[in-house]
């Protein structure tokens, strides 16, 4: 099944650095999102993955759908081994950006178990509530994805 995306400005490459950014990038959740012009060409390292990642502002959500071919056999047991995946620490991820990015510069994603999609072939999809100085309120009422 080949996944669609919509042809817009909120839809990018990106490479994945796995870990909790507080621990430099060690254990779980995601550590630096590095926006790229391709993943064509990406080279399977243990905790890395190349993603398309599609900005949903109005739902103050990102989903990020990590190329299957992208991720070493180590990272897939280690970050996709169940059916969730786990973002151990409130983090603000490490933004590398493209100069015209549609992400917001500095963003927080919420402690909490996240579902994966394992419906397509090619992708194995998460999708991630982001809070921003922007919509700071909803952040600290807690409205946020919890641990089971």
């Amino acid at each position: 099944m080949k996944k669609q995306y919509p042809k817009n400005k909120y839809v990018f490459d990106v490479e994945i650095v796995f870990g909790n950014p507080q621990l430099s990038c060690d254990r779980f959740g995601i550590c630096k999102i590095i926006e790229t012009e391709s993943t064509e060409s990406f080279e399977r390292i243990f905790q890395r993955a190349a993603a398309i990642c599609h900005y949903k502002p109005t739902q103050k959500q990102l989903t990020i759908d990590f190329w299957q071919k992208s991720l070493s056999e180590a990272t897939r047991k280690h970050y996709f081994g169940g059916h969730y995946f786990l973002i151990e620490k409130n983090c603000t991820p490490t933004l590398l950006l493209k100069e015209n990015s549609v992400l917001p510069a500095s963003f927080l994603i919420v402690e909490g178990f996240y579902p994966i999609d394992f419906e397509n072939d090619d992708f194995l999809s998460l999708t991630v509530n982001i809070f921003t100085a922007n919509n700071e309120q909803v952040y600290n009422e807690k409205v946020a994805v919890r641990s089971y």
